[in-house]
């Protein structure tokens, strides 16, 4: 992963082999051409994606994972978990 520091944020390049327009984020704007008001992604308005918040995200992500038990896997550890089963030393 490739990053850039600026005024103490990091802001992600590059993750594994995607960059650009494939990790930024796009949020929403409300569309009141319709009759009801929804929500659309805004394409004009790209917003690059921190370390922090890359972070959050994973975090969660892995939280859902977990609880969803998804590929029958644990996903996230709590700290007391990590110590006992030696999480860290995993793979190595």
């Amino acid at each position: 992963m490739g990053g850039e520091s600026k005024k103490g944020s990091r802001t992600i390049k590059n993750i594994y082999d995607y960059g650009g327009d494939d990790i930024l984020q796009f949020p929403y704007k409300i569309d009141k051409s319709s009759e009801k008001q929804t929500k659309i992604w805004d394409m004009k308005n790209k917003i690059k994606i921190k370390a922090f918040q890359l972070c959050i995200e994973q975090e969660l992500l892995f939280r859902y994972f977990d609880k969803k038990k998804i590929n029958k896997k644990r996903w996230f550890f709590s700290l007391v978990e990590n110590i006992i089963n030696n999480v860290d030393k995993v793979g190595k």
